[in-house]
């Protein structure tokens, strides 16, 4: 198992040695197994002993942040592997290749290695403007308060029509690169 740069096995910032040689064994047990990676380490494997200490190396931040690091770095190198096993899909897939792809695209990702994204977004709705006015009005008949004081003098709002006050629009510039923050503003 691999150290932190400029540290030796087992040696962590925030840990003792055998608080760092706990959380390398439980990463290399891929986090089962907490109370034997305890005793490994050399904590007391005497009746429950083991299975307490390993709870409170577990929620110990500077064992919690080695663990965090030691994960990372597996995950950094494994994505050597996904970038070939993409690559061979590419040039050799085949029907039960889904998986397999899913599965390193997941690593790529994780890695911060994922080049592209879709995201698509579909948002649809209307709101009649009538049903709005006259929530307001309810609402602020049950408060006690002049609905006016929301809506104006008007006495119906038409749908689709929204009361707002509006900037003359200034015209478009031609942007041609040689501008400075000041002339495009």
């Amino acid at each position: 198992m691999s150290a932190m740069v400029g540290y030796q096995a087992g040696s962590y910032p925030g840990c003792t040695a055998k608080q760092g040689r706990f959380a390398e064994l439980y990463v290399a047990a891929g986090g089962r197994g907490a109370a034997r990676c305890a005793a490994e380490a050399g904590y007391s494997d005497k009746g429950d002993a083991a299975h307490v200490r390993a709870n409170e190396l577990l929620r110990h931040d500077g064992v919690l942040r080695a663990i965090k690091f030691l994960c990372e770095t597996q995950l950094r190198g494994a994505i050597a592997q996904a970038t070939a096993q993409l690559q061979h899909l590419m040039m050799n897939g085949g029907a039960h290749d889904g998986v397999k792809f899913r599965a390193a695209e997941a690593i790529l990702d994780r890695g911060g290695m994922l080049l592209a994204q879709q995201i698509n977004v579909n948002h649809s709705g209307s709101v009649d403007m009538r049903v709005r006015v006259a929530d307001i009005r309810r609402r602020a008949e049950a408060l006690g308060i002049d609905p006016r004081k929301f809506l104006g003098n008007c006495s119906d709002v038409p749908k689709d029509v929204i009361d707002a006050e509006f900037e003359e629009a200034k015209p478009a510039l031609a942007i041609t690169g040689r501008e400075g923050l000041e002339d495009v503003i």
